[in-house]
């Protein structure tokens, strides 16, 4: 291989492991929130006079909000690397225009669409979303019912 593909395929590589990394920060983000409001809804059910516990409610609103927010941002910056990922390949493909990389990923992209329809039109980053907005609305209604 010539020296311009060799260095398109290092940051091909250098964006692959940019996607996993961010994946693995999303995932231990929604761990660490599950982990968290888990407990503090663990405390709820257990305690006779859960009035003293409404600060730990507010506790489960903010983490949620902070779980939203940052998979919102995660989501964002794997946008980004998806977008440089494509520009490489584009370029890629303007170097060796036999291979077709592009080609190819559309008509995998099309075929995985016609094989998974239905769940390929949900977006992933609204499903990690709707699980942060159902922890903040428990953390609403543990406010609600909590209120001094």
């Amino acid at each position: 291989m010539d020296r311009d593909t060799d260095i398109l395929l290092e940051f091909c590589r250098k964006s692959s492991d940019e996607v996993k990394h961010i994946e693995n920060q999303r995932a231990a983000i929604a761990n660490i929130v599950i982990l968290v409001s888990s407990a503090i809804v663990g405390l709820f059910v257990t305690q006779e006079k859960a009035g003293d516990l409404f600060p730990l409610s507010l506790i489960i609103l903010l983490v949620g909000a902070y779980g939203l927010a940052a998979t919102a941002k995660l989501y964002e910056r794997y946008l980004f690397e998806l977008s440089r990922f494509s520009l490489l390949v584009e370029k890629l493909d303007e170097l060796h225009p036999n291979v077709r990389l592009s080609e190819l990923r559309e008509a995998a992209d099309r075929g995985h669409r016609a094989r998974h329809s239905l769940v390929s039109r949900v977006s992933i980053s609204k499903i990690w979303l709707s699980l942060h907005w159902v922890i903040i609305a428990v953390g609403i209604g543990l406010t609600i019912a909590n209120w001094p």
